[in-house]
């Protein structure tokens, strides 16, 4: 389950054009964002590898905070996550698809 940035970007690696992005882990408090925290790999192939293969890229984020939790009766928390980091990243003008 991850996300494919499509859009060419800069990593600690190089420039890709492939880069997947996994959440690893999230926290939610009563009365709190939700926080959800980001892994970053070069592609799909460096994260079937090694969880450790990790990049860092200052276009994407290692932490995103989510106030609106309205969807999630109908969704699972990490696909919720995921589809409101997609729209984060969209609308930095980045090409995301899902690989869920």
């Amino acid at each position: 389950m991850g996300l494919i940035i499509t859009s060419e970007i800069q990593t600690s690696r190089g420039a890709t054009s492939e880069a997947y992005l996994n959440i690893n882990r999230y926290s939610m408090r009563k009365g709190r964002p939700a926080d959800i925290w980001i892994s970053t790999y070069l592609n799909k192939e460096s994260r079937d590898e090694s969880e450790l293969n990790k990049v860092d890229s200052y276009q994407v984020y290692s932490r995103l905070g989510i106030s609106e939790l309205t969807d999630l009766e109908t969704e699972s928390i990490y696909q919720f996550a995921y589809s409101k980091l997609k729209e984060v990243l969209e609308e930095k003008g980045l090409t995301v698809i899902d690989d869920i």
